[in-house]
């Protein structure tokens, strides 16, 4: 029985490209006698729903956004607002090409970072449904586990649906009409993360720059992204019997993004990062 939640599923479109929330069946996960036979299988729908997504840019790298972003989140996307029971922040930290601050210094230049934010919720009656039972073991351990565990928890996959060969082969591109082969990395063990705790949130903040696969692959990304639909999907793994069969925890589908066009980050001062209007 799945959960009856109000789903309220858009596009929505922004200056930085249009989003909206995936098919978690598309995805293949850990079956129910994985530790056995190694088996994947097609996944059930996502247990937490998409309800907001946005792409900054800024001089320096922002982590524990969430409570900067939530008064201007758009209410009732995905799922209506009273049916949030917790939220689930992912940002994705990667580093940009420098922007010049001043046209007339040569060299007065500053960073430039992007910030990739996925915001999931989850609904109120989802315990409620015996199909979630193990998903919430995972869940919970999530939660209320210390940063170590948390690592080996959150799972990220990416499936270009559309886009050149050459990102394809790097990134991934499914089989048979899902996401069937493409390989979940288990980001917070390979790139600086850091948590961030609320009342009925969770922040999970990656920041990739230390990694030289996923500059490599974020470099490709950005350079081909106005031409690219890549479909993203959170998984918790499952490591025990009663952690298994493995749920998504959310999905979302990005479309031909433009990164330049990503929004400056709230309270950026004027002088330290240039704006479209200078």
């Amino acid at each position: 029985m799945e959960a009856t939640s109000p789903r309220v599923k858009r596009k929505t479109t922004t200056p930085f490209g249009t989003w909206e929330e995936g098919d978690g069946t598309l995805f293949w996960v850990r079956g129910a006698n994985y530790k056995d036979d190694s088996e994947k299988i097609q996944a059930l729908p996502s247990v937490m729903r998409l309800v907001h997504l946005d792409l900054y840019q800024g001089p320096k790298p922002q982590v524990h956004i969430f409570p900067i972003m939530r008064p201007n989140i758009p209410p009732n996307v995905g799922l209506v607002n009273e049916e949030r029971e917790f939220h689930v922040v992912i940002n994705f930290i990667v580093r940009g090409k420098d922007k010049s601050i001043d046209k007339k210094k040569k060299n007065h230049k500053t960073e430039s970072w992007i910030m990739w934010v996925f915001i999931f919720a989850l609904p109120k009656d989802a315990r409620k449904d015996p199909e979630n039972e193990k998903f919430f073991k995972c869940f919970d351990a999530l939660i209320n586990g210390d940063d170590k565990q948390r690592n080996h928890r959150v799972k990220f996959l990416a499936c270009v649906t559309e886009g050149p060969w050459v990102v394809k082969a790097a990134i991934g591109g499914g089989k048979d009409g899902t996401h069937k082969g493409v390989v979940p990395t288990l980001v917070g063990e390979k790139v600086t993360t850091s948590y961030f705790k609320g009342d009925d949130y969770l922040e999970i903040d990656y920041n990739t720059a230390i990694d030289s696969v996923a500059v490599t692959s974020s470099k490709l990304a950005f350079q081909h992204s106005q031409k690219m639909v890549v479909d993203f999907g959170i998984v918790l793994q499952g490591e025990s019997e009663d952690e298994l069969p493995e749920r998504v925890l959310g999905t979302a589908r990005c479309s031909n993004f433009v990164i330049k066009e990503a929004l400056v980050f709230p309270g950026t001062e004027r002088g330290t990062y240039r704006f479209k209007d200078e």
